[in-house]
């Protein structure tokens, strides 16, 4: 209903598209390892008012392959989803009421090479139809002056709801505002927290390191890590053999446990009812 503007048929046709678009995924969107190996998106705790922080790292992004953009996009927010429902109980959250996430773009890195229109309008189009109204917060972080000016160029594209919440935050900047925004505890050195150091696609060793912690424990739960994806960390500290990537049992990850357990709600092929996901 807000991302429709209180407009109650408007906001009726959102939710039909969205059952619609639910039964022709069957659920959840699995995760693809070829996107998960790419390092774009690492999703590793919650913020401050327990909603998940998912970063997208823009350096590791190349244009050329919105139909994997897509499938990533939707299986990263619907693991924001899981997580989501999976926390519910029988009381409303008072610190994050519409289960909404915050987005933390880093540009960090990044150059022209990494522009892509084409995922920006994917983007766009994904959040207003499939995932409305998801998104409370949005950190632009370590904006230089070629940012800006994409910024310049991109805004008359996007609702005004979504420039109002749009944050844009120089490099001298983002360390304080990470530490306002993120538990210090859950944060790594490079931004003065003293949680583990978060690495890159090429030093991950682990699905932690690849995907982020609360990412990959959503996977894991759900027993929807894909094959070719890394080891869990308990499956590095338990097994001395080297490292190999991951191999799904027939029912899933080995270590996962249903998310669905004790009645709680999910996404991937577990009934959430029709308008779960919707709210």
């Amino acid at each position: 209903l807000i991302a429709a503007e209180l407009n109650v048929e408007n906001a009726l046709n959102l939710v039909r598209n969205y059952q619609v678009f639910r039964k022709t995924t069957r659920g959840g969107v699995l995760p693809d390892p070829q996107w998960l190996n790419k390092g774009i998106t690492f999703m590793p705790c919650e913020d401050r008012l327990g909603r998940p922080c998912l970063f997208i790292r823009a350096k590791y992004h190349r244009s050329g392959n919105i139909a994997l953009f897509r499938v990533g996009l939707r299986s990263t927010v619907d693991a924001v989803k899981a997580h989501l429902l999976a926390r519910r109980t029988d009381r409303f959250s008072e610190d994050n009421p519409l289960e909404q996430y915050v987005m933390l773009f880093d540009f960090d890195g990044a150059g022209w090479s990494n522009l892509d229109w084409e995922a920006f309008h994917c983007t766009i189009q994904e959040g207003s139809q499939r995932y409305p109204n998801m998104v409370a917060q949005n950190y632009l972080l370590n904006v230089s002056t070629s940012v800006r000016w994409i910024w310049k160029t991109a805004c008359p594209l996007m609702h005004p709801r979504t420039r109002r919440k749009c944050c844009l935050v120089a490099p001298r900047d983002v360390r304080a505002c990470l530490q306002k925004v993120i538990p210090l505890e859950r944060l790594p050195p490079q931004y003065g927290g003293t949680s583990a150091s978060w690495t890159g696609p090429d030093e991950a060793r682990t699905l932690e390191d690849q995907i982020g912690e609360l990412l990959a424990n959503v996977y894991v739960r759900a027993g929807v890590v894909p094959d070719g994806a890394l080891p869990t960390r308990a499956q590095v500290e338990a097994s001395s053999a080297p490292l190999s990537r991951h191999a799904s049992s027939p029912s899933g990850s080995e270590d996962s446990d249903d998310v669905g357990d004790q009645g709680k709600l999910s996404l991937w092929g577990r009934p959430c009812g029709p308008f779960a996901c919707c709210f």
